[in-house]
């Protein structure tokens, strides 16, 4: 089972505007560890990224960034 992970509008728009790639990607691997396994949500921390929600699918992950 996978699960959709949904952003805040707000929350978009400050991704799409950083500058550091870095944190970028570090982001881009949280949301793919998520989207596989929710349940473990509450160990991975992104600096000022932590309203992260999740959506059952049937057998779907699509990821906004």
């Amino acid at each position: 089972m996978s699960y959709e992970v949904i952003f805040s509008p707000k929350s978009r728009r400050q991704i799409k505007a950083l500058k550091d790639e870095k944190l970028k990607e570090r982001l881009k691997e949280v949301v793919i560890e998520i989207g596989n396994n929710p349940w473990h949500k509450g160990t991975i921390k992104v600096e000022k990224y932590n309203n992260i929600q999740e959506r059952e699918l049937d057998d779907i992950a699509y990821y906004i960034l």
